[in-house]
């Protein structure tokens, strides 16, 4: 067979129709500074180390439209797996290191838009939470005085947003356990500045099944490939 025939093999495969994915997607970026805390068992570098000034960079990656996740308003989107199957798992990076939280104990993401909300405020709000290894959370809100970034009631449109000095853009990251080196318990609660916000917008997340054709037939197109370079080089 052909490449090219096995090429549109692969891309018949990897098409994806109406209806094909369990979820949509958005990655929520926050970034900042530390106000305030201690890196009390060295999460995210020296042990005892103050992180007052730190830059951090808090990813959230949230999936949603998951039957009995999510609940819409006229104005707001809210998406939670409290008590029900993670949607959302969040890292934190501070000084090159970074800390993850995979949402399995509690999970939220929250979006109001302005222009239809009787408040005529615009607002995301963000909470992950996990109970291993330590019990973490990361929780991060933005809010805004005006109508002013956000533009669909849901997800659905991205946008970046850097919050004015007396905006309402704060954060927050704890966690605590027992400290692996000498086993007593331990506390680490760092403050933070939000001065940026981003949205990747909302993009289809393929069913299992989805990603397996996807595989396959690039796994085509390589072999066809392979064999086609065999057959050159032995003219």
């Amino acid at each position: 067979m052909r490449v090219g025939h096995l090429t549109a093999m692969a891309a018949l495969m990897i098409g994806i129709t109406p209806g094909a994915s369990h979820a949509t997607s958005t990655i929520l970026t926050y970034r900042g500074t530390v106000l305030s805390g201690i890196d009390a068992i060295g999460m995210f570098g020296d042990r005892g180390v103050d992180l007052t000034n730190f830059t951090f960079e808090a990813i959230y990656s949230v999936e949603y439209d998951i039957p009995d996740t999510f609940e819409i308003s006229p104005f707001q989107y809210y998406v939670s797996s409290a008590g029900l199957p993670a949607i959302a798992n969040a890292s934190l990076t501070i000084n090159d290191n970074t800390w993850y939280i995979d949402g399995s104990s509690f999970a939220l993401a929250y979006l109001a838009e302005g222009s239809v909300s009787p408040f005529s405020e615009d607002e995301i709000y963000a909470s992950v939470q996990s109970d291993g290894p330590y019990v973490s959370r990361m929780t991060t809100n933005v809010h805004s005085q005006s109508n002013d970034f956000i533009e669909a009631p849901d997800f659905s449109i991205p946008f970046t947003y850097n919050p004015p000095v007396d905006a309402d853009a704060v954060g927050e990251f704890f966690a605590y356990g027992f400290d692996p080196l000498d086993g007593l318990p331990f506390f680490t609660g760092l403050s933070l500045s939000v001065t940026y916000v981003q949205s990747s917008g909302a993009s289809a997340v393929p069913e299992p099944a989805i990603w397996t054709m996807m595989v396959g037939g690039f796994g085509l197109v390589g072999a066809a490939l392979r064999r086609r370079t065999v057959a050159v080089r032995l003219i």
